[in-house]
């Protein structure tokens, strides 16, 4: 009989030390980003495609940069400055620095 006190004994301590570990917070990965970086010394219109037509997103200060979380993997994005234009195709990659996946831009 106290073999299985015993025995009853450990395999809750056991129990008790596994749920403990299984607990932990594991880091939530954070949500894709589109990074659009313009490095031009000039304001700079940024689009996105809608699938029937260009929609205005933001205005980009010269040298500055700015996020769009969530944007479509895939998706069609243009860069207006002045009669320059320059377009972009979201492609994701995991960047362990940010941990998530994001696309960075540069517009030059």
């Amino acid at each position: 009989m106290r073999r299985r006190a015993m025995l009853a004994l450990i395999l809750t301590c056991a129990m008790l030390m596994g749920s403990r570990q299984s607990s932990t917070v594991v880091a939530q990965q954070q949500a894709p980003r589109l990074i659009a970086d313009n490095r031009t010394q000039y304001y700079v219109d940024v689009l996105v495609w809608n699938g029937n037509g260009w929609n205005f997103v933001s205005r980009l200060n010269p040298l500055t940069w700015s996020a769009f979380p969530n944007a479509a993997p895939n998706s069609m994005w243009r860069a207006v400055i002045g009669q320059v234009v320059r377009d972009h195709r979201v492609v994701y990659v995991y960047d362990r620095n940010y941990n998530g996946l994001q696309d960075v831009w540069w517009i030059q």
